[in-house]
């Protein structure tokens, strides 16, 4: 049961058929104890893919190292059963600073008699067998955690290890949000693994409209609440004010030396203002950037000029795509604009390294939504690559065009890839006759492409990327 460590499964039919399961059993651990399977952007809850060295690390969380055979995690009815798992402890909203034990560590009650020498040192000996029993579960580091109710729940070895109640109910994810709003990573050093998560909590009383903010929390591996932070910013950009409703849309962790950074993009609704936060590990939040528009995806570039955070999503001014270089060593103000989109009351100090915007396709100007946003961002040859979405997603959707963006070191833009089904949507536009013009005509592929670049020395300008002469064979 071997796979390419750069392939993938393309169905829950080939997941399950690696755990040696069914896609039933597949399909609730996605659920109940997140197994990694990621979704085809627009392509519905059915279209999915996973990587095999992903499955095998979630496998080592919740079973234990390999040994022979099939190694998916124990499907008994003790395993999932979270009202039996055992549990560390649930530590209420009103008491977080408490690590509490059971509820009950012996049963039957003193009734005023004095107690025994033997049954005192019966009860100590108890206490001191199950707090060593709690000190060692509660040892192990966090694989995965889940949300149910009001509740965060911690696994470990494929059981709930320690809960936490938030007091109030939490929305329902997908568990790829999930993914995105939960980190588990050693912060100070110690060899632990903290888990720090964004908790989208609900604001409004059942019947209402579902109103959530999310909140930052840390937890030790044993499941000691250490920090949280609140999202009540309050900022007022092009003359509107946003908040106080936030949503964490990703968390990333970034590492220098042994200080490790946590960095999240925190979107605001109903209008569309997202502010990038830096977290210390003590969680201290700096506000570091805010564009006028939603923000995603997180990276880290490091070049022989620094260490730079970049990220994208949509800048709504220009209704198209929008990324941002930042210099992680100092604040970076916010997106730059004309008119009352230059004023911004609340934001940081300071201004980005680069802003680009990126053309909406054809395609998208035909059939898309009224913009496209920057979906991903990966280091690549020193520079990174930017990925576009929302050119347009194909009837049924199962595949979705995209544009990828390449850039170098120096952060210079250097040129542009179409997905492959880009072209096929196209051929199908000209043929209808909402495209004038054949693909093998089309002026994206014979006449340079044009993006607006703003930098911190010059301003806007217009730079234009060659025309684009290959066409990529990857469709996700």
């Amino acid at each position: 049961m071997t796979r390419a460590e750069n392939s993938r499964f393309d169905s829950w039919k080939e997941i399950a058929a690696y755990l040696q399961r069914d896609v039933r059993t597949v399909r609730r651990w996605e659920k109940e104890r997140a197994l990694p399977v990621h979704r085809v952007p627009g392509g519905g809850r059915a279209a999915v893919y996973a990587y095999p060295n992903e499955i095998d690390e979630w496998l080592r969380s919740v079973s234990g190292p390999p040994t022979t055979g099939p190694h998916a995690p124990s499907d008994s009815p003790q395993a999932l059963d979270i009202q039996s798992a055992p549990t560390i402890d649930s530590i209420s909203a009103s008491e977080h600073a408490k690590v509490h034990g059971p509820a009950t560590l012996v049963s039957g009650r003193l009734r005023g008699r004095r107690l025994t020498i033997v049954g005192l040192l019966g009860l100590i000996f108890a206490a001191l067998l199950v707090a060593w029993a709690l000190h060692a579960r509660g040892g192990r580091d966090v694989g995965a955690v889940t949300f149910s109710g009001q509740q965060l729940l911690a696994w470990s070895n494929g059981k709930v290890v320690w809960s936490y109640d938030f007091g109030r109910p939490v929305r329902d994810l997908l568990p790829e949000e999930v993914r995105d709003k939960v980190r588990i990573e050693s912060l100070d050093g110690d060899g632990g693994k903290e888990i720090v998560v964004a908790a989208p909590l609900l604001l409004e009383s059942e019947g209402q409209e579902t109103v959530t903010t999310d909140g930052l929390y840390c937890f030790s591996p044993a499941g000691k609440l250490l920090w949280r932070h609140e999202f009540h910013d309050r900022v007022r950009f092009g003359g509107e004010d946003s908040g106080q409703q936030w949503e964490v849309a990703k968390l990333f962790v970034t590492k220098e030396g042994t200080t490790k950074t946590i960095w999240c993009n925190v979107c605001s609704y109903p209008k569309s203002v997202s502010v990038l936060m830096k977290v210390d590990a003590t969680g201290h939040v700096t506000p570091y950037f805010v564009n006028f528009g939603h923000m995603r995806p997180i990276s880290e570039v490091i070049t022989s000029k620094g260490r730079f955070i970049v990220t994208g999503g949509v800048n709504n001014a220009n209704d198209s795509a929008a990324l941002v270089v930042l210099s992680e060593s100092m604040t970076s103000g916010h997106s730059p604009g004309t008119g009352s989109l230059a004023v911004c009351e609340g934001c940081p100090s300071g201004e980005p390294i680069r802003y680009v915007l990126f053309p909406r396709s054809e395609v998208n100007l035909v059939l898309g939504p009224a913009y496209n946003w920057v979906k991903a961002i990966s280091a690549a040859g020193g520079g990174f690559e930017a990925m576009t979405g929302e050119e347009f997603v194909s009837p049924g959707g199962n595949l979705a065009d995209w544009a990828l963006y390449s850039f170098s070191p120096e952060f210079a833009p250097l040129g542009v890839t179409l997905s492959d089904n880009y072209w096929d949507d196209h051929r199908r536009l000209s043929a209808e006759g909402k495209i004038g013009h054949t693909v093998e005509d089309c002026p994206e592929r014979l006449k340079p492409i044009t993006i607006r670049v703003w930098n911190d020395q010059e301003g806007w300008s217009n730079v234009k990327l060659p025309p684009i002469t290959r066409v990529a064979k990857r469709n996700n």
